[in-house]
């Protein structure tokens, strides 16, 4: 079996570092790390140590407004309002996708199953990106190590800019006022600013993950039943019974199911995970979610193909097209507006024109007839009987049901959205100017997602969160990577979820237009998962057997279970339970194929994708020294203790301590002292 990948153990993977030094200050672009990294690293003279800032990754990409900046108040409510508008359409998407499933009979029920979605999103937003005011300086009660060690900074900041001045940088100046702003804190003035838990502006939304084994679930659970709630009081009340059982099954899993995701982020057990995962099992998996869920944007996009295309093809026109043009404004200003508004006005212009052809009575009356959900007075009774204001609160469709064949279906949702939130974290970190995120950051922002899930099941709605990564590709469309947007877009969340009427409003957007931007959404996700393709062989038919038949058995092995209710007869109800949720699961069957024959068959590192995948997650781990380190990844600290932490020698072993430096780290250190 060929060598595994591990977050925290990429170190030891031969990748090129560019910037390296060797002792006799010539450079070598092709330094290979191994355990003797860290004795080679003090053999190079200090001034040939090439110093790296925060600046230099803002200057890695062309972002108008990197992580750490804060734009103008007007500019940040509409870039907010463009990513909740991005997440407004899937997550919008998720309730009326799980409404029939689960069973949800009316519109006013409908309406306060999408307010518990956006509520719990805005909530999860600002718990991932948002930990509350934090200082940079220590606290007034620091002892005097503190201080001795704050001077031994200066100094060394001191000696940084000399050797700068020697080599003929030019940036003196600015390093120097960075030092002097950094004395005035040190010197007690109070830096108050908001410091987020990952520190990466990140939208947090329902996971289209868990979609697959919630159908599968319900679909073991039973079809709907019919009821007449339109005339009978007691047949409402009985389908409000029926749905709301559905949903707490699916609380109860989703909770206990997390439990597992906040325990892979908390012991670091992410990266072992990891040791078995490659492109050709992430492939298969994040792609199979994609492909399953084409459906439910068809049957959307089949209420009026016309509207449905025009949606798509607005976004294409908008973002793909006309993103090179820019707005003129007095004074030789321009604005992106194509680049920065292409998902709100897509969906303004299509959802304007519906309401025009609704006017004119262009769509038919008949509720049966084609072209009927179109029209924009559909669901109009929802908006007639919300309330005003509707805080959604805990457990508020009763308490969860637990079953074991669900957890486990559920799992494999899990482990997809785990693997997709860590690209995540690596792309936004890319798009917004900051620092690749330490191995700390990453388990910590797994765990926290975990807590997020926790907290959507506790709620009740009938999904899971994680990362948006349509969010994260709007940062690369937008050139906008600053969290304050994030957290503003947060609020507009929180908001939309307890204002009722606002929620009612939105729940009116016609189906074609939904549908025509889930056809987009979902697209993108299953191009997400192909695009892992890029790091392995293609050449290889090693490579190529594995991925045509995780696709494979990944469509054809659920479609079959859905068709055969008795395909699974074991004896035992609940083992056939578990083995018809599994397999009906096509991220399952396709992702553990991929992962089974990725390990099994023999091939290269190279071959499999190993050496690329780990050069993306940890190529620029080693070439930082522990200044270097502490400086540049600031922006993933814990408020407020990091500096106690880093007193605390047992937390270095603590996985989402920021001293954590992964476990391979610390065995070299181990074997250093000895």
């Amino acid at each position: 079996m060929d060598d595994p990948i591990v977050l925290s153990d990429v170190e030891e993977c031969p990748v090129d570092v560019h910037g390296r030094y060797l002792p006799d200050g010539e450079q070598n672009d092709a330094f290979e790390l191994d355990d003797d990294i860290d004795e080679e690293h003090q053999k190079h003279p200090e001034g040939k140590q090439p110093r790296r800032t925060i600046d230099q990754f803002k200057s890695q990409t062309d972002v108008q407004y990197a992580i750490d900046d804060v734009p103008p108040w007007y500019t940040t409510i509409l870039m907010a309002l463009q990513h909740f508008l991005l997440t407004f359409g899937l997550l919008l998407g998720m309730p009326l996708v799980l409404s029939a499933p689960l069973c949800v009979h009316t519109s006013l029920a409908l309406t306060e199953l999408i307010g518990t979605f956006f509520f719990v999103s805005g909530i999860v937003t600002l718990f991932q990106s948002t930990f509350g005011v934090s200082n940079d300086s220590d606290d007034d009660d620091d002892d005097d190590d503190d201080d001795d060690d704050d001077d031994d900074d200066d100094d060394d900041d001191d000696d940084d800019d000399d050797d700068d001045d020697d080599n003929g940088d030019g940036d003196d100046d600015d390093e120097d006022d960075d030092d002097n702003s950094n004395n005035v804190r040190r010197k007690g003035k109070k830096d108050l600013s908001f410091t987020p838990i990952e520190r990466l502006p990140i939208i947090q939304g329902g996971t289209v993950s868990f979609l697959l084994p919630t159908f599968a679930i319900l679909d073991v659970r039973g079809p709907c039943i019919e009821f007449n709630t339109a005339n009978s009081t007691a047949e409402e009340e009985e389908a409000e019974v029926f749905w709301h059982g559905r949903i707490r099954e699916i609380q109860g899993v989703i909770i206990i199911a997390s439990l597992v995701q906040v325990l892979l982020g908390a012991t670091g057990m992410t990266g072992v995970l990891l040791r078995f995962i490659g492109p050709l099992t992430i492939a298969p998996t994040i792609g199979l979610i994609g492909l399953s869920l084409f459906g439910v944007a068809e049957q959307r996009m089949a209420t009026h193909w016309g509207i449905s295309f025009l949606t798509v093809f607005l976004i294409g026109l908008f973002s793909q097209i006309l993103n090179k043009y820019q707005l003129p404004l007095p004074g030789n200003r321009k604005f992106p507006i194509f680049t920065l508004f292409s998902i709100i006005m897509a969906i303004a212009i299509s959802w304007t024109l519906c309401g025009i052809l609704t006017l004119c009575d262009v769509f038919p009356n008949d509720p049966d007839a084609y072209g009927y959900l179109a029209r924009t007075d559909v669901g109009l009774e929802a908006l007639e009987q919300s309330s005003w204001f509707r805080v959604p609160y805990p457990f508020q469709w009763g308490t969860p049901t637990v079953s074991f064949a669900g957890v486990l279906g559920m799992l494999a949702g899990v482990i997809a959205s785990v693997i997709e939130s860590i690209g995540d974290y690596y792309a936004c970190a890319r798009l917004s100017g900051a620092p690749p995120p330490p191995p700390h950051a990453v388990n910590r922002g797994i765990a926290m997602e975990g807590v997020g899930c926790i907290l959507a099941g506790i709620w009740g709605t009938g999904n899971g969160t994680t990362s948006y990564s349509q969010n994260v590709g709007a940062i690369g469309l937008t050139k906008v990577g600053s969290r304050a947007v994030i957290q503003v877009a947060g609020l507009m969340l929180i908001t939309v979820g307890v204002v009722g009427k606002l929620n009612a409003v939105f729940s009116t957007m016609p189906a074609p237009v939904i549908g025509g931007f889930l056809a987009v959404t979902f697209g993108m996700v299953a191009s997400v998962g192909f695009s892992n393709l890029q790091y392995i062989d293609l050449n290889s038919s090693r490579n190529l057997f594995i991925l045509g038949l995780s696709f494979y058995l990944g469509i054809s092995i659920p479609n079959y279970i859905r068709a055969e209710e008795d395909a699974i007869r074991t004896g035992s109800d609940i083992l056939d339970q578990i083995i018809t949720v599994l397999l009906r699961t096509g991220m399952f069957v396709g992702g553990a194929t991929g992962m089974i024959l990725d390990n099994v068959l023999r091939g290269t590192p190279e071959e499999r994708g190993i050496l690329k995948w780990k050069q993306l997650f940890g190529e620029q781990e080693h070439s930082l020294s522990p200044e270097e380190k502490q400086e540049l990844y600031k922006s993933y600290e814990v408020p407020f203790i990091t500096s106690k932490l880093r007193k605390l020698r047992w937390c270095q072993f603590v996985p989402i301590s920021p001293t954590f430096d992964g476990f391979q780290a610390l065995r070299r250190h181990e074997q250093n002292t000895e």
